[in-house]
């Protein structure tokens, strides 16, 4: 679907994309569209979190045991949790997804306790959402709106 919004302005690549390519293939045009949608979410992500980073760490804080506090967590725990926060509460985005994505990034770069931690944060986080009224739509962005802008 957003490849379409795209596809209309296709004549209108930057020259420099297009120069030296003989024949652009749809999968280089594929690619450069992919590039673009990324930097609008990355933008989009920055925006959001330069804007409500006291109510994210607020959220976080919210969820911590007694005895933690922010200082006490890595940074890279620290970033997945705001970037998923982020994705369910402002962007939409299935918490499913989210927090999949959270957790699978820090199995990646840390150990099971950080991962767990991560979970927990943003298991609680959604429980909330869920029984209150946070995860309302009527005001969210989706993914395929911010990619239009």
């Amino acid at each position: 679907e957003s490849i379409r919004s795209f596809g209309i302005n296709t004549f209108d690549f930057p020259e420099d994309f297009l120069k030296g390519l003989e024949n652009p293939t749809v999968d280089s045009l594929k690619a450069y569209i992919k590039e673009l949608a990324d930097k609008k979410y990355i933008e989009k992500v920055i925006d959001i979190y330069l804007d409500n980073r006291k109510d994210i760490l607020k959220n976080i804080e919210k969820y911590l045991k007694d005895t933690w506090r922010l200082d006490r967590i890595t940074k890279t725990s620290i970033s997945l949790i705001q970037l998923a926060i982020i994705e369910m509460k402002y962007m939409d985005l299935d918490y499913k997804i989210a927090i999949n994505e959270a957790l699978e990034i820090s199995k990646k770069y840390q150990d099971k306790k950080e991962v767990k931690f991560i979970n927990g944060i943003l298991s609680n986080f959604v429980s909330e959402s869920k029984s209150g009224s946070e995860n309302k739509k009527d005001n969210k962005e989706t993914i395929d709106d911010i990619i239009k802008d």
